[in-house]
């Protein structure tokens, strides 16, 4: 009977620390971590709530540390153009009373001026554009030689396909000047040179004159020299014919 209590007592205390065994917790509900230190061997374990031996000494700490001081903010303030610190403005940086200067950089000398470009294309109300030229040739006064001018102080790029009408007025005051005939002609990229149009002959008393008209086709991106062709098919008294020639062009891109 004695044997039985004793045993059934000691299977309480076994069941009693069962139990306080597995409801200890890592970390506690503190959040507290418990652990015992070897003093001599510095060897060191964590326990779950049960007590260090003689060798050992008892330690804790907590899951979570001390909260730290509170940063300090940075303040900033914008500066205008001609700041003291900052020439050409910027922004001061303010830290513990230290203020840091982040400056703007100051603009850099003028770089070269950059190739020309390309003639751009006929803007709005640009579609139609008129010249004038006045041209003072001189031709030899045998039959059959010819003398050509152009127009290059009012040579042009096309900005786009279109037409011109050229109208060429040409006369000689001397009478004594060899019989002229004249004729429109164009030049097409310094190249290619065309006469157009039905000649005109320089006759009459006492102003040798005449004029034409002719029409041109112009190309986008060509570049045009407007200009007369005179030749001459009767000999004049006088060594050279000066001929005047008034020229009008109206151009217009399609």
């Amino acid at each position: 009977m004695f044997a039985l209590t004793k045993h059934a007592g000691l299977a309480g205390i076994c069941v009693i620390l069962a139990a306080s065994t597995a409801s200890a917790a890592i970390p506690d509900s503190n959040g507290v971590f418990h652990g015992c230190y070897n003093q001599l061997t510095g060897a060191a374990r964590i326990i779950d709530g049960t007590t260090c031996n003689l060798l050992e000494k008892a330690v804790t700490w907590q899951q979570t540390g001390v909260a730290g001081p509170a940063g300090q903010s940075v303040t900033g303030a914008s500066l205008g153009v001609g700041d003291a610190h900052c020439p050409a403005g910027g922004v001061a940086l303010g830290l513990g009373g230290a203020t840091t200067y982040v400056c703007n950089g100051v603009a850099g000398p003028q770089g070269p001026q950059g190739p020309v470009g390309p003639q751009g294309p006929a803007g709005p109300g640009a579609g139609v554009f008129v010249n004038f030229d006045m041209l003072h040739p001189a031709v030899p006064h045998e039959p059959n030689q010819e003398v050509r001018t152009f127009s290059s102080f009012h040579a042009f790029t096309a900005a786009a396909n279109g037409k011109c009408v050229v109208s060429a007025t040409g006369f000689v005051a001397d009478e004594g000047s060899p019989a002229v005939e004249m004729y429109i002609t164009y030049r097409n990229d310094d190249s290619i040179v065309t006469l157009i149009g039905a000649r005109a002959e320089l006759n009459g008393s006492p102003i040798m004159q005449g004029s034409t008209v002719a029409g041109i086709f112009i190309e986008a991106g060509h570049r045009y020299e407007i200009g007369v062709d005179f030749k001459t098919y009767e000999t004049g008294v006088s060594p050279v014919a000066v001929v005047q020639a008034g020229l009008t062009w109206v151009c217009q891109y399609y």
